[in-house]
C-alpha cells in the first residue's frame, strides 16, 4: 500500500535542513560514550546539528509539469543509506541482520517507497495579516523525522507548517550527521546507528532502570528548543543564512526562496508541540519541567511556550517522577492526547497519563482557573501504537490493526485539525459523531465505568471514547 496522499486545500512540499551549532554541546558525558571501552569513545550525547524536515502548504500547481516546474514523489522514505536503516530497523525490532531475511521481505516497499510530495517548493500565500500555524513534531523510537509523513503532511495540507526533528540520541533507525570542515566548504558524513544502553553505559553510569532513557530526554528536549530557534530565524528573515548554513538541500533549497518565510510563520500565540510515543514524552518532559534548559537556545525558559500539545500515544515509563508532582499553576498549555486501545488498557500507565494531562483542564486540580483551556484525552478502539506512523501503509502484513490505516490518519487529522482551531471536537452528549472532511463519520462517546477502571473490552473497533479528566 502506498503512502497516503494529502487531502487537504493545500498541496505539501517537503523542505530539509541541517544547520550546525555554533558551539556543539555534550550530554552525560561521563555516563555514556559511544565504544566505552575504547581510547578513543565520544560521548554518545552529543548535539552537533539539527536535522528537520518541514511539512508545510503550497498553492496549486503552476505548469501541467507541477508546481513551478518539481516534480512530485522524488524524496525517498528513507534518506540515510537505506541498508544501514535497514539495519537499524531490525536492531530496534531485535532481529539479528544475519537472520533478518524473513522480516525484510515484508518490508521490501519500504526501500522503493517515495513521499508523495513535492520537495522546497515556495511556501503558500496567506492571506495578510494571517500567519502560518507552526508545529514542532518529535518522534518515537525506531522513527525518523519522515516516519509519520502522512500524518504531518496532512496537516499541513490544511494549513500548518510542520518542522519534525531527527533525533540524534540513538533512537533513529539510522541517522547521518553531517558537519562542515573549518574550511566552512567541505562536509565531513557518519552515519550515527540505533543504540542501546548497555552499548554505551560506561562503569560510572547510574545504575537506575531509566536513567539512560532520562538522559535521552534531556538531550531531545534540547533539539527541540534549538529546533524553534531555526524556525524563530527562518520566521524573522534569515532564510537565507539558513539555506547558506545547511549541509544538505542543495542548490535545489534556492527554489523555495526561505527569505520569503519572513513573518510567515505564528511561532508565538499559535505554537504548537507535537509527540508520538517516546516523542510524547519529550513535550510532556519539556511542558511539565521547572529545569532549565542546559546551553544557549531560543529564549523560551523553562518550557516552551505554547498554545496547544498534542500527544499521540506518549510513553510515560522514562518520565521523572518528580514531574508528576509538578504545580498546576505550571502547566499552563492545554494536551490533545489520542491513546491507541493498547495504552489505555494498560492501566497503571493510563491512571498516571490522566493525572499528567488533568492539572491543565479547568474540571481537575486548576478548575478555579477560568482562564485556562481544557484538555482532551481520547482513545480510538481497535487502533495500535503504530497507527500514528507511516508503517501501516508501507508494510501492512506486518502492521495491519482492526481500522483501516487511511481512517485512523483522517481520523487523527480530524481531531487535531478541530483542536488546533479552537472548534469543539463533539458536543458531549452520550452518543455522538465527529465528521470527517471526506464526507465520513466516526462514532464517539464518553467512557463507561468499567473502561474507567481498566477493563480490556472497549466495544467494536473505530470508535472514539472521551475520557473524563
Amino acid at each position: 500500500m502506498p503512502l497516503s496522499p494529502t487531502t487537504g486545500p493545500y498541496d505539501v512540499s517537503t523542505l530539509t535542513l541541517e544547520i550546525p551549532l555554533s558551539s556543539p554541546r555534550d550530554f552525560h558525558a561521563d555516563s555514556y560514550r559511544s565504544n566505552p571501552s575504547s581510547s578513543h569513545s565520544a560521548p554518545a550525547f552529543r548535539l552537533q546539528t539539527v536535522l528537520l524536515t518541514l511539512f508545510y502548504p503550497i498553492d496549486g500547481p503552476k505548469t501541467s509539469a507541477g508546481h513551478h516546474g518539481l516534480a512530485k514523489g522524488t524524496l525517498p522514505w528513507l534518506t540515510t543509506p537505506r541498508l544501514k536503516s535497514i539495519e537499524g530497523l531490525l536492531k530496534y525490532a531485535g532481529v539479528s541482520k544475519y537472520f533478518a531475511l524473513p522480516a525484510i521481505l515484508p518490508a521490501y516497499q519500504v526501500l522503493l517507497a517515495k513521499l508523495p510530495f513535492y520537495q522546497n517548493a515556495p511556501l503558500a500565500k496567506a492571506e495578510s495579516p494571517r500567519k502560518w500555524p507552526t508545529a514542532l513534531f518529535s518522534h518515537g523510537l525506531g522513527g525518523t523525522a519522515v516516519t509519520y509523513s502522512s500524518y504531518l503532511a496532512s496537516l499541513a495540507s490544511q494549513g500548518v507548517v510542520v518542522a519534525a526533528v531527527e533525533h540524534r540520541d540513538g533512537t533513529c533507525p539510522a541517522t547521518s550527521i553531517r558537519t562542515r570542515a573549518e574550511d566552512g566548504k567541505k562536509v565531513h558524513e557518519h552515519s550515527l546507528l540505533y543504540f542501546k544502553d548497555e552499548e554505551v553505559k560506561t562503569p560510572s553510569a547510574p545504575g537506575g532502570k531509566w536513567d539512560f532513557r532520562q538522559a535521552q530526554l534531556e538531550f531531545r528536549r534540547a533539539e527541540l528548543h534549538e529546533l524553534l530557534r531555526l524556525v524563530k530565524e527562518l520566521n524573522s528573515g534569515q532564510g537565507e543564512a539558513l539555506t547558506a548554513a545547511s549541509t544538505r538541500g542543495g542548490p535545489e533549497l534556492a527554489n523555495a526562496d526561505l527569505s520569503s518565510w519572513q513573518g510567515k510563520l505564528d511561532v508565538d500565540d499559535g505554537l504548537l508541540l507535537l509527540g508520538h510515543s517516546f516523542g510524547g514524552a519529550t513535550v510532556l518532559t519539556d511542558q511539565l519541567s521547572t529545569d532549565a534548559i542546559e546551553g544557549p537556545v531560543d529564549g523560551s525558559g523553562t518550557k516552551i511556550k505554547a498554545k496547544l500539545a498534542i500527544l499521540l500515544d506518549p510513553w510515560l515509563e522514562p518520565l521523572p517522577i518528580a514531574l508528576d508532582n509538578t504545580p498546576a499553576s505550571n502547566t499552563r498549555t492545554p494536551f490533545l492526547t489520542i491513546n491507541s486501545q493498547g495504552f489505555t488498557v494498560w492501566k497503571p500507565h493510563f491512571d498516571r497519563l490522566k493525572r499528567l494531562i488533568a492539572s491543565s483542564t479547568p474540571t481537575s486540580a486548576a478548575k478555579q482557573d477560568a482562564d485556562r483551556p481544557s484538555s482532551t484525552l481520547l482513545t480510538l478502539t481497535g487502533c495500535k501504537h503504530t497507527d500514528f506512523s507511516d508503517f501501516p501503509f508501507l508494510i501492512p502484513r506486518l502492521f495491519a490493526s482492526s481500522v483501516e490505516p487511511l481512517r485512523c490518519l483522517r481520523i487523527f487529522s480530524e481531531l487535531s485539525r478541530r483542536a488546533i482551531d479552537d472548534e469543539t471536537i463533539w458536543d458531549g452528549q452520550s452518543v455522538g459523531t465527529v465528521k470527517l472532511s471526506e464526507g465520513e463519520d466516526v462514532n464517539i462517546r464518553w467512557e463507561t465505568d468499567s473502561e474507567a477502571g481498566g477493563s480490556k473490552e472497549m466495544g467494536e473497533p473505530g470508535v472514539l471514547v472521551q475520557h473524563r479528566l
